[in-house]
């Protein structure tokens, strides 16, 4: 079956978007998530399993969600007004990337696919990618401004710059990007209490005890092992 160009350039675009969202985690990890103003969850399924790992695919068409990463179990403290402010800054910090981010997705996987299968004039579509990538270099310069704000080092913040240079659509997990290597301290049932509303804490406090219910099952675990994961289980 023969497939135009303006159509294998679209799945081309999507087709790199996956490739680059799609994430190895551990089988103990899960993220806790920051959009504009609320906030969430997920548990990545044990349904694609590589290497030991989980295959992770977030969720694609919300490319700005902050992803929070934490492994359990962990050392639960109480919560200090400089563990708020630190995740407070860091996320105030994220807000104008993740506006950009946005944008980019619009442009990238609507705005540019449509002009190209209307076959828009060869005039606009220059003038959308030229807006794509200087989207792409404010990003740059922004994360060299905020870069101890956002706990990246610059050789992080070049390579994403070139990557994204190279190709755009590895643009869209920037976001992502950044928040998987945010240094905040390992304390996922405390601030999940402090930022979940009730029904959602009430769905998470749900989910990750089945989680941790999976885990006590399994036949490889240590009794040591069993029994932190039981104490943990009661934090909940």
């Amino acid at each position: 079956m023969y497939l135009s160009f303006e159509i294998t350039l679209w799945l081309g675009i999507f087709a790199f978007y996956i490739y680059d969202s799609t994430k190895l985690v551990y089988k103990n990890e899960f993220f806790i998530l920051k959009g504009f103003k609320a906030w969430g969850f997920t548990f990545p399924s044990g349904f694609f399993i590589a290497f030991k790992k989980k295959i992770y695919l977030p969720n694609l068409f919300l490319p700005h969600l902050i992803h929070l990463k934490f492994l359990y179990p962990s050392k639960e403290k109480k919560f200090s007004s400089k563990f708020y402010k630190e995740i407070n800054n860091f996320c105030k910090t994220l807000l104008p990337l993740q506006i950009l981010t946005v944008i980019q997705f619009l442009l990238l996987c609507l705005i540019l696919p449509l002009m190209i299968l209307y076959k828009v004039h060869n005039y606009y579509l220059l003038c959308a990618c030229i807006f794509i990538y200087m989207i792409i270099t404010v990003e740059f310069i922004y994360q060299l401004i905020y870069q101890k704000k956002l706990g990246i080092n610059k050789k992080k913040i070049y390579s994403i710059f070139f990557g994204n240079l190279l190709c755009p659509p590895f643009s869209l997990n920037i976001i992502r990007e950044i928040s998987y290597i945010s240094n905040l301290d390992n304390r996922p049932i405390t601030l999940s209490k402090r930022f979940l509303k009730k029904n959602k804490m009430d769905e998470f406090r749900v989910v990750f005890d089945n989680h941790l219910c999976k885990e006590l099952e399994n036949v490889f675990l240590s009794n040591q092992e069993k029994n932190k994961l039981i104490k943990y289980k009661k934090m909940l």
